[in-house]
Order: structure tokens, then sequence, then C-alpha cells
């Protein structure tokens, strides 16, 4: 396995090496035993009307979603598709911790569009995420962040408060990321 963190931003040849090395892994879940995993449904009301959902969309589609700063996702195609694997680093007090996933799905209909990743064994967390903006029949716009996750790289497990209060952060973080990008282009038409 290759090494789950790392004191320094990585480098794009680090994070495409560490993609060659999950090619072929296989998700660290078993969705048939879920028993012991921590169940996230967050949502965020981004607006009404076709503007909001062309631009969310677009906030999607250039992975709006990751917070700046503290959290990044590396990725070798930009648009996701089925079967990619991508990395979400995040930096926790001067350490960067390395997290590969493989996209499972990809959904982009006219009430959905987003993905859902699942974890490889580069991942210091067992489970999926769901990104997806959905619009409902009045039309109103929404950012929903689904996820079933519990810890597996030993000191995520020690400190379980710790990575809960970043996970929460990551959804708060990620949440307001859309809306304010869906809003800046929605002022910009």
């Amino acid at each position: 396995m290759s090494s789950l963190f790392q004191f320094s931003l990585p480098t794009t040849a680090q994070l495409d090496a560490l993609i060659d090395t999950q090619k072929d892994a296989e998700l660290t879940y078993n969705k048939n035993n879920l028993q012991g995993y921590d169940n996230d449904k967050n949502q965020i009301f981004l607006g009404k009307g076709d503007d909001v959902w062309v631009a969310a969309k677009k906030a999607m589609a250039d992975w709006a979603m990751f917070p700046d700063g503290w959290a990044r996702i590396y990725y070798q195609n930009p648009i996701f598709t089925e079967g990619d694997i991508v990395v979400m680093c995040a930096c926790v007090f001067g350490i960067w911790w390395l997290n590969a996933a493989r996209i499972l799905y990809v959904t982009d209909d006219e009430h959905h569009y987003g993905f859902a990743y699942g974890t490889l064994p580069n991942h210091v967390e067992s489970g999926e995420e769901l990104f997806e903006i959905t619009k409902d029949a009045e039309g109103n716009i929404y950012y929903t962040l689904t996820a079933f996750s519990r810890p597996r790289f030993w000191p995520v497990k020690l400190t379980y408060p710790l990575s809960r209060f970043f996970q929460n952060k990551f959804i708060r973080d990620s949440l307001q990321r859309i809306k304010n990008n869906t809003h800046e282009q929605t002022r910009l038409k």
C-alpha cells in the first residue's frame, strides 16, 4: 500500500503514482454489511429555476464541492467517469492525508447530476460518498451529500471524535462552497 500521509503537499507525479497503485484495488467495504458505519445525509437549498440548475451543475463539474485550502481533489480526468480513481487530499495539523476512491456511478438526467465514490485501500476511512445536485418538481435546486463511513486506519480509529469533527467540517465547507459557487455563477449571467 502507498503512504496514507506525508508532510508536504503531494506532487502530481506522486498522486499519479498513487492512482496507479489503486487501479485494480478492491473497495474497502461490503455494501451488504454496513453495521457499525456512520450514516450522514446533508443538504443545502441552492435556489430555484433553470439558471440555478445550470450554475449548480457547473459548480459540481468544476469539482467545487471540495473546500479550498485544507481539502483538495486530484483527478486525471476532469470529467467524472465511472471507474476513474480520484485522490482526496486533506491537510490536518500540517499532515497531508491521501485518500483514494473509485467513482462508482455518475448521474446526469433532468433531476439529478453528480457521482458517488467508494473508498480504496489507500483511504483512512471505509465507505461511500454521493455528491449530487437535484431538482424537484417545483424547480427547487439542492446540493446533497450522502455518505456511510467508518475509520479503517488505526490513528483515525484512535481519534474517532476528531475524525468526525473533520468529516463534519468537510460537509459544512462543501455545502457552503457549492452554494457560494452557484450564487456567483448566477450573478455573472
